[in-house]
């Protein structure tokens, strides 16, 4: 996990512009170094704020995506932002959140997943309660975490 202004912007904006990405993500423009810079600089103001934590992923010295835990004014969420061609990381980085989350004493979390996607079974199952819910203008379906619960029951597992 690297600092997010220590990405490669070239790796990360192709990421965020990849259509098979995209397709998962709330509806952006697609990015320019312009507005790539801006992005980088909302996602260090993030995580400079108390409880918060965002990170490039890097995998094999190539960048993978990015995840974080951020503030919406309400709640703080989780988010992981993966290139398609390493969706099989998940896992190991959703477990490194609630570990994050766990450290900045976080007794839940939420998880938002866009509606146009199937309610995750495995996520279903660790939640202490799945909601709808309406953020920038998108339909998602949102997902409670109890951290505590979820962090013992994922040190169950091995990646």
């Amino acid at each position: 996990y690297k600092n997010i202004e220590d990405l490669n912007k070239i790796e990360i904006m192709e990421i965020l512009n990849k259509e098979k990405n995209r397709r998962h993500l709330v509806p952006h423009d697609l990015f320019d170094m312009n507005s790539l810079d801006k992005w980088i600089e909302i996602k260090s103001s993030i995580n400079n704020m108390v409880g918060c934590r965002v990170r490039g992923i890097v995998i094999d010295e190539v960048v993978a995506g990015w995840c974080g835990i951020q503030y919406d004014g309400k709640s703080y969420d989780l988010s992981i932002v993966l290139d398609d061609v390493f969706w099989g990381k998940g896992l190991s980085i959703f477990k490194e959140l609630i570990f994050w989350a766990s450290e900045l004493k976080h007794s839940y979390v939420l998880i938002h997943l866009l509606n146009t996607r199937p309610v995750y079974k495995s996520i279903k199952k660790i939640s202490t309660r799945l909601f709808d819910s309406q953020i920038l203008g998108c339909s998602f379906s949102s997902y409670c975490i109890d951290v505590r619960y979820t962090k013992n029951f994922l040190n169950n597992f091995s990646d």
